[in-house]
């Protein structure tokens, strides 16, 4: 029995609407541009479910399918209509950095490469940035990726902080690093005894497509390795020539987290934990059962994330720049902000959360442990 017109316009916008949600949901999964498949098999799926019951003809299904597949091949991959269009709002798997936001941090980036950077990355003889640099260490699918250098080079407390390896899916760490840097500009005008190497986005290109790959689907956080052949990897590895950091800190982000929590590469000899003490109890990550050592929940392998205390897992995965970082600093941790909570809290408290560690790794306060 043909369905009424009524019955008609309500299944091709029921099915119109489960359409894109679930394709839409599977590309933004995989994070590559691999929708294709996913498109034409779940669409063909479902409408062949209506055709079963009645709710379309198969004269129908068609004109539909071809409207389902034109539309599809606008559809935004990761979160985009294309390359450099604006995404479908809501569309990013961390939704408190707005899309326009993020553009405005790339266009600050640039403005303050303009302002203390040179061509070759010299010092800049800017007349208030005689202890600021900044350079472009290399590009990212065309977008540079920079690099400011703050402070004495002569200071034995030395700090580098990069951060945006996973800049699609975990935004506000981007955010946290432009205020960390902003701040630091101010410092390194009258204080003369630290030196700070900060990359503030090191994924550009998915900070703006919405995903932790590059456009190539590589996840920058698994290929720091002395054998990789990514140029990308190799220009970053070019810029740390010769550095030398007391504590290298990555930033990122637990986007189904509600705590904060560290992974550190080696033991410490306490760093992270008097670190975290800066921190209520409550915003530090558990364990499982609450004892320690003991595993931290995670759904596809549970016993990835081994803790030895509250907000402390400890992991050493070749490839991730924690781990790269050990060549050039005593301590290296990624430090994880928690997806779940209100955007204002996570940037104050992770920004309290850098400098504890910070301060934890000056050799003013290592010195007066030593001698206690």
């Amino acid at each position: 029995m043909e369905p009424s017109k009524i019955e008609l316009e309500i299944g091709v916008q029921w099915s119109w609407q489960v359409v894109c949600v679930t394709i839409h949901y599977f590309r933004v999964k995989m994070s590559e541009n691999r929708g294709g498949f996913v498109d034409s098999a779940l669409t063909l799926l479902i409408i062949k479910v209506f055709e079963n019951k009645g709710i379309l003809t198969m004269t129908k299904c068609a004109k539909l399918l071809t409207l389902i597949f034109c539309f599809c091949s606008f559809m935004p991959i990761n979160g985009n209509c294309d390359t450099e269009a604006v995404p479908f709002p809501g569309a990013f798997g961390d939704r408190a950095v707005p899309y326009q936001e993020r553009i405005d941090i790339m266009n600050r980036l640039e403005s303050l490469y303009e302002l203390y950077g040179t061509a070759q990355g010299a010092v800049s003889i800017h007349e208030k940035s005689s202890r600021i640099k900044a350079e472009v260490v290399g590009t990212s699918d065309s977008y540079p990726v920079y690099k400011f250098t703050f402070g004495n080079p002569k200071s034995q407390n030395r700090v580098a902080i990069s951060s945006g390896i996973h800049a699609g899916t975990e935004p506000l760490a981007v955010v946290v690093a432009m205020k960390k840097l902003e701040e630091v500009v101010r410092r390194a005008q009258t204080d003369d005894d630290f030196y700070m190497v900060v990359y503030p986005l090191l994924n550009p290109w998915g900070f703006l497509k919405g995903t932790r790959h590059n456009s190539d689907g590589v996840d920058y956080n698994r290929v720091q390795t002395p054998n990789t052949v990514a140029e990308y990897v190799k220009s970053l590895a070019r810029s740390l020539h010769g550095e030398e950091f007391n504590i290298a800190l990555d930033l990122h982000g637990g986007i189904k987290r509600k705590q904060f929590f560290v992974i550190r590469a080696k033991d410490d000899d306490g760093l992270a934990a008097r670190s975290l003490s800066v921190l209520p109890q409550p915003l530090r990550l558990e364990s499982v059962s609450g004892q320690y050592p003991d595993y931290a929940e995670y759904k596809r392998d549970p016993t990835r994330y081994f803790m030895s205390a509250p907000g402390i897992i400890q992991s050493n995965t070749e490839g991730t720049l924690k781990a790269y970082m050990l060549k050039h600093a005593k301590e290296s941790y990624s430090i994880e902000y928690p997806g779940q909570l209100e955007r204002k809290t996570v940037i104050k408290k992770y920004l309290e959360l850098i400098r504890s560690f910070e301060k934890e790794a000056t050799v003013q306060t290592c010195n007066k442990r030593i001698s206690a």
